[in-house]
């Protein structure tokens, strides 16, 4: 058999009829990287202080609060009768003083008399000479029932002591993997980028692609503690959507979206219930952060932007002290709650570890036959920690 001519052209030779095999591709050296940076709350709560380390993926704590001095009508009562019926009886003891408070106004004092305080509590009214008596008002379902001191009588005997105990709470870790690979023949494979020839890259992108996930459980992740048909364990951790169920302030329809007043009043709540010299740090969704950006000039105190913890932060200054807002990109619609924020307290916030299980880089992880495939494997334990519910606020709903 002849050989094969090169195909005839006629007229003049372009690049389209040429053999393209013969020239060179024009290509950039380095390849250019979209690098993901959607972890910026799991990088600053790292940076609130030193990270927990704990020796089970069940993490135990206890808190302990002072006695709440509040609760609410449950059951409306008429005038002339004896006793309240309240939604939490508690934290209410014999020979009390109690108020009832409707819409910014005291309505009455009462006295309570019950030696065996229940949901209705017997009282009877107490103000200038009266220590006795029916309610003089009716009460209303959801009226506030301030609970005051112990009105002690001359010589009687000291009440029966009471105190608060602490509380259990439990946190779970969870463990991930993520592991990077390639053969030998790839490893040896001519590239533009040289660096594309071996994990380094890989490693890199790996590392930040699966921080990204974990900043991902820490807001959407569900508490598991699973266990199948095997024996089989595994862990997931609970997110801040999940776990922030005391503070939850709803901004569905309200025109005007965040305010500054709307602002103000999501800090007195973190705060009025927050640790002495406590730091809020504000946690803005899109939507949020858009309208903070947009509030007129003056009408808030705000610090020249600065960068912290790696992050460009901003301080708002409020009668209820000063907090630092970040931008956090995980909350848009790309994960379809652009409408949310989050209010972290530094002091009660922190991340959680297993003792000697960071995450971190295994390298060259193949068995020693496996001549032919090199491999590294990212792998640790991580979860977060977040004590005094009451210091933390959730925020949606905000256009």
């Amino acid at each position: 058999m002849s050989v094969a001519p090169g195909a005839v052209k006629d007229g003049s030779l372009k690049t389209s009829t040429v053999n393209s095999a013969g020239i060179p591709i024009d290509m950039e050296r380095l390849t250019k990287e979209v690098v993901p940076k959607s972890f910026t709350t799991l990088a600053i709560v790292s940076k609130f202080g030193d990270t927990v380390i704990t020796d089970s993926m069940e993490h135990k704590y206890r808190e302990r609060r002072p006695i709440r001095n509040y609760t609410t009508i449950s059951v409306a009562d008429a005038i002339g009768q004896t006793n309240i019926e309240v939604s939490d009886p508690t934290f209410i003891k014999n020979d009390q003083v109690l108020w009832i408070v409707r819409d910014g106004v005291k309505i009455m004092q009462l006295l309570v008399q019950d030696s065996s305080i229940d949901a209705t509590v017997d009282v009877v009214m107490f103000g200038g000479t009266v220590g006795s008596g029916a309610l003089t008002s009716a009460t209303e379902v959801g009226d506030v029932v301030v609970i005051g001191s112990e009105a002690h009588a001359e010589g009687e005997a000291v009440p029966t002591a009471y105190t608060n105990i602490s509380t259990n709470v439990e946190d779970k870790l969870m463990q991930s993997d993520r592991a990077v690979k390639k053969t030998d023949i790839e490893r040896a494979q001519g590239h533009y980028d040289q660096m594309e020839k071996g994990l380094a890259r890989d490693r890199k992108m790996a590392f930040l692609e699966e921080k990204n996930k974990m900043n991902l459980h820490w807001f959407f992740g569900e508490e598991t503690k699973e266990t199948t048909s095997a024996g089989i364990r595994r862990y997931a951790v609970a997110g801040l959507f999940d776990r922030l169920t005391e503070n939850n302030v709803d901004y569905s329809g309200v025109g005007a979206g965040l305010t500054v007043q709307g602002f103000q009043e999501i800090v007195r709540l973190v705060t009025d219930g927050g640790p002495e010299g406590g730091n809020p740090v504000f946690m803005a969704g899109v939507n949020a952060n858009n309208h903070i950006s947009s509030w007129v000039d003056g009408s808030v105190r705000v610090s020249p932007g600065k960068t912290k913890w790696g992050v460009k932060v901003r301080t708002i200054c409020t009668q209820y002290g000063d907090v630092d807002v970040v931008y956090e990109s995980t909350l848009s619609d790309k994960y379809g709650v652009a409408d949310r924020s989050i209010m972290l307290e530094q002091k009660k916030c922190r991340k959680l570890q297993m003792r000697g299980l960071p995450v971190r880089l295994y390298a060259n992880i193949t068995n020693a036959r496996d001549i032919h495939n090199i491999e590294d494997a990212i792998s640790g334990t991580h979860g977060i920690q977040t004590s005094a519910l009451e210091c933390f606020a959730q925020i949606n709903g905000v256009s």
